[in-house]
């Protein structure tokens, strides 16, 4: 009695499979509620906006994704390179109609101007291409953190103050001036 290959085929079978390639480190991948739980411990630290683009576009507009913080507000260009899969995760389903998953992006930070109060007057800075190599400080990954724009359509990272809704920095002041 012949039993055909193709009724062999299929689940469960000791097919040969993707091999995992030998002798190439991995980065460890960051999961977006233990990013986003950090940011809410790195509270006395500066909020920096991240954002991205669609490279090769023509496009030169920033779409602002989130925010990061860092342990002493030393590592900006590493915790955004650390964790440029949530970001370009993110503002894919923040902007499913700029930025397809297709697309290679590059990513910036908003710095304020040093010589005023006013926190609109600054100007994205681009990642540089060399952010996050190299040597990185021990136990990085705990000293940074990254919460994400609110997407009101999904739910994603959306917070409520009296049945409304609210940027969560927002909620944080109102609760501050009462």
């Amino acid at each position: 009695h012949d039993i055909s290959p193709l009724f062999m085929a299929g689940f469960g079978g000791g097919g040969g499979g993707a091999k995992a390639k030998k002798g190439k480190k991995t980065s460890s991948s960051l999961k977006p509620k233990a990013q986003w739980d950090r940011y809410y411990d790195l509270k006395k630290y500066t909020i920096v906006p991240v954002a991205v683009r669609v490279e090769g576009s023509g496009d030169e507009e920033w779409l602002e994704v989130g925010r990061i913080k860092s342990e002493e507000d030393a590592f900006t260009e590493i915790a955004i390179a650390r964790q440029k899969a949530l970001i370009a995760e993110h503002s894919r389903r923040l902007y499913p109609l700029k930025v397809l998953a297709k697309d290679r992006v590059e990513w910036a930070y908003y710095k304020t101007n040093d010589n005023d109060d006013d926190e609109n007057d600054g100007e994205w800075i681009a990642l540089s291409k060399d952010a996050g190599k190299g040597e990185l400080p021990d136990g990085i990954d705990k000293k940074i953190g990254f919460e994400g724009k609110a997407d009101p359509k999904t739910g994603f990272y959306c917070h409520y103050n009296a049945g409304r809704l609210v940027d969560r920095s927002d909620e944080a002041m109102v609760k501050a001036k009462q």
